[in-house]
C-alpha cells in the first residue's frame, strides 16, 4: 500500500470588521455626489454653450436682414415697411420663417429707417427672455 502526502492549503482570509460596511456606504455615497456634480457640470456647459449659439445665429440673422433691407432700399429707393415686404421683394432669396424669427421663436423687431441708422433698418432680437428693449436682446450696431 502507498502513502500518498496530501497537500494542505491555508487560506488566510482578513477578519471582517463591522466597520467595513460603513466605510463602504460611505465611500459610494461619495462616489454618487461626484457623479451628479459632474454631471451639473456638464450639463450647465452644454446648456451656455447652445445660448451662445443661438445668440450668434440671431446675429447672423440679424446681418443677413440688414443686407437684404440695404439692397431693397438700394432698388426702391425707399424703406420696406416690414420684413414681409422684404419676404415679397426676395423672390430667389425667399425668406423662411426661420428667417424672420429669431432663435427664441420671436419675430425680429425691425423699424425702417431706424432710430440709430436713419439710412437702414434697425433689426433686432428679443433674446432669450422674449422680451423686446431688455438687457439680453441681441442687437448689431
Amino acid at each position: 500500500m502507498f502513502w500518498r502526502r496530501k497537500k494542505f492549503i491555508v487560506v488566510i482570509e482578513p477578519k471582517k470588521r463591522e466597520t467595513k460596511a460603513k466605510g463602504g456606504r460611505r465611500a459610494t455615497i461619495r462616489r454618487i455626489i461626484i457623479a451628479v456634480v459632474a454631471l451639473f457640470v456638464v450639463v450647465s456647459s452644454v446648456e451656455y454653450e447652445q445660448h451662445k449659439l443661438k445668440r450668434r445665429q440671431a446675429a447672423i440673422d440679424i446681418m443677413r436682414l440688414r443686407m437684404m433691407t440695404e439692397e431693397y432700399i438700394w432698388e426702391h429707393g425707399k424703406c420696406p415697411d416690414s420684413i414681409e415686404s422684404l419676404e415679397r421683394d426676395a423672390g430667389a432669396k425667399a425668406l423662411r420663417q426661420e428667417d424672420i424669427t429669431d432663435p427664441w421663436g420671436k419675430r425680429y423687431d425691425f423699424l425702417c429707417p431706424g432710430r440709430k441708422n436713419p439710412a437702414a433698418a434697425d433689426i433686432s432680437s428679443a433674446g432669450p427672455d422674449r422680451d423686446y428693449a431688455t438687457v439680453d436682446d441681441v442687437k448689431i450696431d
